[in-house]
């Protein structure tokens, strides 16, 4: 898996989750599995980050914040979120290039 791949991945994975109810609705109507699988993959893939990614991957895609509103929040300047970000995706993408995804 390259970076460009897993980003429009977890872009998927944030649309998800600021639908997840509508996704819960539909899924009596149309086969969802796609994309629960692929939150699945990305909520598995986060077990066994340190706390404050595992924090801030939960704030990012499953609550949908921004960076801006993160840095707002928790205090921190919009540089180190993006770092921290950056940490985030690298984590990913090695945990996922060791698994073979």
């Amino acid at each position: 898996m390259n970076m460009t791949t897993m980003k429009d991945e977890l872009k998927s994975v944030k649309y998800y989750y600021t639908k997840k109810e509508h996704f819960d609705k539909m899924e009596n109507i149309i086969d969802v599995s796609s994309i629960k699988l692929l939150v699945d993959k990305y909520n598995k893939a986060i077990v066994g980050a340190d706390p404050q990614l595992l924090d801030l991957y939960h704030a990012l895609y499953v609550e949908g914040h921004s960076q801006v509103e993160l840095a707002l929040e928790w205090n921190f300047s919009f540089d180190y979120i993006k770092q921290l970000t950056r940490k985030l995706n690298k984590y990913l993408l090695d945990k996922f290039n060791k698994q073979g995804a």
